[in-house]
């Protein structure tokens, strides 16, 4: 839930944002798999998360779109 914004606040203000971790991406066959820094995306060598396989995400994606068309989730 985000609130709505307050009277003389700004919505687009950054000052609140997390500082950069240099964290990279990459995507392989559809999936985006987290690197920590530029030299692990040159070893191929992501962060140990679990990573779903296409098939899986498409699954489950599918599973929720049926579920959102038949009303409220």
């Amino acid at each position: 839930f985000t609130p709505p914004v307050k009277k003389g606040e700004d919505p687009f203000r950054t000052d609140n944002l997390p500082e950069n971790l240099g964290y990279h991406l990459k995507m392989k066959d559809g999936v985006v798999y987290v690197y920590p820094n530029e030299a692990a995306v040159s070893k191929d060598e992501p962060k140990p998360l679990p990573y779903p396989n296409l098939d899986t995400f498409l699954d489950d994606m599918n599973f929720l779109l049926a579920l959102i068309a038949q009303g409220p989730v």
